[in-house]
């Protein structure tokens, strides 16, 4: 059997988005509001869609944060996760995740609310 080709019988097809904001990063799960206990860990959770894997950059209070033993960000797939480690009441604000990519980029924000630990005093 032979195969002669031509430009007929051959077909290349590449899917590109119909529309750049299809390639750029959007939400598909946003953050939420959270609440933490102080002393324990605070969580904000997010999905992101997107043609190119983004570039995921996290804020307290419009600040960036460094992430290090304070806080550490989880990436699975394309959920990305923040853990605040050892919250306090300094910990309180608005939390932001900005995702970027070359088509453009998205962001979302919540707030967390740290609530105090209840000390019950010790009587003799």
């Amino acid at each position: 059997m032979r195969y002669n080709w031509s430009p007929q019988n051959f077909q290349f097809i590449i899917n590109f988005p119909t529309d750049v904001r299809d390639a750029a990063p959007r939400f598909v799960q946003p953050l939420e509001n959270t609440t933490a206990i102080e002393g324990n860990a605070g969580r904000f959770e997010c999905e992101v869609a997107a043609l190119s894997e983004p570039l995921i950059t996290w804020y307290k209070d419009k600040v960036p944060l460094t992430i290090g033993i304070k806080y550490k960000m989880i990436y699975d797939d394309r959920k990305y996760t923040l853990v605040i480690n050892d919250t306090n009441i300094d910990d309180n604000g608005k939390y932001t995740v900005r995702a970027v990519n070359s088509y453009g980029s998205d962001e979302c924000s919540a707030e967390l609310e740290v609530e105090c630990k209840l000390s019950l005093p010790l009587y003799p």
